[in-house]
């Protein structure tokens, strides 16, 4: 794996996992036939993961410095 040697303004180094935005993106996988919820009159047919601070930078955007 490719280390990103880019460094952000206080000299640390730019986390390669979140690319510096501090969080991993939740992502949402959508099926039609995963039914089952239905709230305010609508099914839900989405099943999300949350936003979570990066593990890598501890949710810094930097690695040191």
């Amino acid at each position: 794996m490719r280390e990103n040697k880019e460094k952000d303004q206080q000299g640390g180094n730019i986390c390669a996992v979140c690319g510096g935005k501090k969080v991993i993106a939740g992502t949402c996988t959508c099926d039609h036939e995963w039914r089952g919820n239905q709230g305010d009159d609508a099914w839900e047919d989405c099943k999300c993961t949350p936003d979570v601070p990066c593990p890598e930078c501890g949710g810094t955007g930097v690695l040191g410095g």
